[in-house]
C-alpha cells in the first residue's frame, strides 16, 4: 500500500507485514496513483503540477500546465493518466508513454 504523508512531505509503501519504506521525500500530497510498473504518478496542487515517480526512484515533472491538479488515476489498460482540475470543472487525459511520460494532455471531460 502508498500513500502520501502530507505533513511529512513524502510518498511512502508499507508492506503486509506493515514495514514503512520511504519512496520519495519533499513532496506534500494525499493524491497519487501506482501503475503495474510502479510508476507512481501524484499531484502538487500549489506548485500546479503532476510528477512521476518512476520504479527506480527518479522524480520528476510530466505537466505542469494545470490550474490545481487533484485526483489522479490511471485507466484500467493504464495507457492513460487522468487529472482532476476542481478549478476549472475538467479533467484531463494524458496518453502515457512507455517511458512514463505523458504527452496529448488536454481537457476532456467536463
Amino acid at each position: 500500500m502508498y500513500a502520501g504523508q502530507h505533513e511529512r512531505k513524502r510518498i511512502v509503501a508499507f508492506s503486509s507485514a506493515g514495514t514503512e519504506s520511504v519512496i520519495a521525500e519533499g513532496i506534500q500530497t494525499h493524491h497519487l496513483t501506482v501503475t503495474s510498473r510502479n510508476d507512481i504518478y501524484f499531484t502538487e496542487a500549489p506548485t500546479h503540477k503532476v510528477w512521476l515517480v518512476d520504479a527506480a526512484g527518479r522524480k520528476h515533472v510530466v505537466h505542469e500546465r494545470m490550474d490545481w491538479p487533484r485526483g489522479v488515476r490511471a485507466s484500467t489498460d493504464e495507457s492513460l493518466l487522468l487529472v482532476n482540475d476542481p478549478r476549472t470543472n475538467w479533467i484531463w487525459s494524458f496518453l502515457i508513454q512507455n517511458d512514463g511520460s505523458l504527452i496529448n494532455g488536454r481537457p476532456t471531460y467536463h
